[in-house]
């Protein structure tokens, strides 16, 4: 069993991020599948990192279920599994914005979603975006962020 992040306490500091994939590595290896508990992920996986790189290398089955505040998914995975430590950027862009954030690159998925990948140079204390739907979670600082954003849906500043 592998515990992530392994902690005793919840801690909204500690989460998790593409630094995960060497553990996944070492708790996977030869592995033909995984299940995955999921309890408070919210907190401790906001952009859901782990399932991301689970289904990355496999593909889930019908086994996932839920239960109260607790879900269980299964990937099943066609060969031994290897989890990249760094994330999947298909298009790199390397932007850096105030030596605050670095924006690396973005990942086009076959359904059209685009991923972008994002990472904090120092912690963070807002994050400006305009006219995009989006889902951003930052990560831990030198730690890639995951974000996934949709196309404009009319004018809209966050700051």
């Amino acid at each position: 069993m592998l515990r992530l992040p392994d902690i005793d306490v919840l801690d909204v500091n500690r989460v998790l991020g593409f630094e995960v994939a060497a553990r996944l590595n070492d708790a996977l290896a030869g592995a033909r599948g995984a299940w995955l508990i999921l309890w408070q992920d919210d907190v401790v996986d906001p952009m859901g990192v782990v399932p991301y790189m689970l289904a990355q290398v496999g593909e889930e089955t019908a086994a996932s279920q839920r239960f109260w505040h607790v879900r269980v998914r299964h990937f099943r995975f066609p060969s031994p599994p290897r989890f990249p430590e760094t994330p999947p950027v298909r298009r790199p862009m390397g932007i850096n914005w105030g030596n605050e954030i670095t924006f690396l690159g973005l990942t086009q998925e076959p359904d059209g979603l685009l991923r972008f990948f994002f990472v904090a140079q120092k912690p963070l204390t807002r994050i400006i975006v305009c006219g995009w739907k989006y889902a951003m979670q930052a990560g831990p600082c030198g730690g890639p962020a995951m974000c996934a954003a949709g196309p404009p849906q009319g004018p809209a500043c966050i700051a």
